[in-house]
């Protein structure tokens, strides 16, 4: 019996001692904030006016409203990565933003864009 305990204790040790804990991150989780919905573009010229409407909820409506959750982008087509010529509204990008201060949370400036 003790003979067949100190191979078995070996096995053990030896296949033991290969095995590292591995860290996984789930797919679920997004490299990115937010996906927003990019609905139209508002041509006003003012400080917290003008630039693409946007929204997180995926809410196609085109308007920028006291009672809507919608909010203005401070971003040029370029930046967002879109030919302003031929770009179809709505459309959607995965992106992180920072809100615009001046403009108490009805525009936001996005940071990054990701394909």
């Amino acid at each position: 019996m003790k003979r067949h305990l100190i191979p078995v204790l070996l096995v053990v040790i030896l296949l033991g001692s290969g095995c590292t804990k591995e860290t996984v991150t789930p797919a679920s989780t997004p490299a990115y904030m937010n996906t927003v919905t990019i609905t139209g573009f508002d041509a006003r010229k003012c400080a917290c006016c003008g630039g693409y409407i946007g929204n997180f909820r995926g809410d196609t409506t085109h308007r920028i409203a006291p009672d809507s959750l919608s909010f203005l982008l401070d971003n040029s087509a370029t930046e967002l990565g879109v030919d302003a010529t031929t770009t179809a509204f709505p459309f959607k990008l995965n992106v992180d933003w920072q809100e615009q201060t001046p403009c108490a949370g009805r525009k936001v400036k996005i940071t990054k864009v990701y394909r």
